[in-house]
């Protein structure tokens, strides 16, 4: 097994710490960006869910606010109509009690009438004509003449007074009654309205509160948004230091003549055969077995069988080993390329002529490694072992 400079053991320890702090969600720098992506894409849809749930907010308190205020003139109305309701019925039993006293002080007027008529009908019983036949003299003639018509005159008006003054009495009777009862029906409806009004405002309330809930609850979340992309973050500064110090480190003289003094032997021609066996396994993001690789759990793998340990994922691997020119490149060698992200997102082995072995969206499959697609993502290369012939 080769053996390897102590600060990259510190660089895959942090990397191994950091999987298990984030329970396998970011196992790879790649993981970690992808990671912060989702996280700020999430944190972009929390902030606009934000604003829209404050500008309803705003519109459901501009909405209680006219709801209040729509109760508070209905209620006014209310009470107004309530101090004239309450007039008007007094008003009508003014009119009543007027009615019952006025026909009183009429029948009255009536019968003292017709006690003066009596007196003056000293024969009582007697025609009007007879009256005048008892005449004594012209001129009691004619007193009694003036006098029938006077009586008679004032009969007809006191009828007359009588009928205008009953008259009078019941059309302001009616009218007040018409009042009363036209009050009483707004009165209803008002009643209707603001229960209707109580109704709507009690939604509107439930309606704001589960909204302010809601706001609590995204608030928290973007909360915890942000911290989760300042950590991840912080992860990706420290493994993207890591694996710099590390690149640096394959390149150090000293560290290269250790590491090539210290390299194992293996066929090329058995390692190429081997990985080959996998052709066609399917793709799998995290995959490290037969029944799926990803790019790195398939390099992983196949140098495994050959007692080779190499770390997971390829920012790991593209730190370990010495780093080989293009022109110089070796059977077993691993090549790397920046794919979806800065860095090394892809590895493969090289299998010569320019190709490689990898495993890839197609599943693992053979490619040319300065290609049309992978030529212009390569990034370089790591010899892990002296492979033999």
């Amino acid at each position: 097994m080769k053996r390897m400079k102590f600060s990259v053991w510190i660089a895959v320890a942090v990397l191994a710490f950091s999987s298990v702090a984030w329970q396998a969600s970011a196992k790879s720098l790649q993981q970690e960006k992808k990671l912060v992506a989702y996280l700020q894409q999430e944190s972009i849809k929390t902030t606009q869910d934000i604003a829209i749930k404050k500008a309803k907010s705003v519109s459901l308190q501009s909405r209680l606010m006219q709801s209040e205020q729509s109760l508070q003139t209905l209620r006014q109305a209310m009470r107004s109509n309530l101090v004239q309701t309450r007039t008007v019925l007094q008003s009508v039993h003014t009119v009543e009690r007027q009615i019952t006293v006025n026909e009183k002080q009429l029948e009255t007027a009536k019968q003292h009438l017709q006690e003066q008529i009596k007196i003056i009908y000293e024969n009582g019983g007697e025609s009007e004509l007879s009256v005048l036949m008892h005449a004594r003299s012209w001129s009691d003639f004619v007193g009694r003449v003036y006098l029938l018509v006077t009586i008679a005159k004032a009969d007809h008006q006191l009828g007359a007074q009588i009928s205008a003054l009953r008259s009078s009495l019941l059309a302001k009777k009616h009218s007040v009654t018409v009042l009363y009862r036209g009050l009483l029906h707004r009165r209803a409806e008002y009643m209707v309205l603001r229960q209707a009004d109580l109704v709507v405002q009690e939604q509107q309330q439930l309606q704001l509160h589960d909204l302010t809930l809601h706001l609590q609850a995204d608030s928290a979340k973007q909360g915890m948004l942000e911290s989760q992309i300042h950590l991840t973050n912080q992860q990706i500064s420290q493994i993207e230091a890591e694996t710099q110090q590390a690149e640096t480190l394959v390149k150090d003289p000293t560290y290269i003549a250790m590491e090539q003094k210290s390299m194992q032997t293996v066929s090329g021609t058995s390692m190429i055969k081997y990985a080959e066996t996998f052709l066609g396994t399917p793709y799998v993001w995290g995959g490290t077995a037969p029944s799926g690789f990803d790019c790195s759990g398939f390099t992983q793998y196949v140098f495994a069988h050959f007692g080779i340990t190499i770390s997971r994922t390829s920012e790991e691997q593209f730190a370990e080993g010495i780093s080989v020119p293009s022109n110089q490149l070796a059977m077993g060698d691993l090549v790397f390329f920046s794919t979806y992200g800065p860095g090394a997102t892809h590895v493969g082995i090289y299998i010569g002529d320019g190709t490689m072995i990898d495993a890839q969206d197609n599943g693992v499959s053979i490619d040319h490694v300065f290609g049309y697609y992978w030529g212009v993502r390569y990034i370089g290369a790591r010899q892990i072992v002296h492979a033999s012939s």
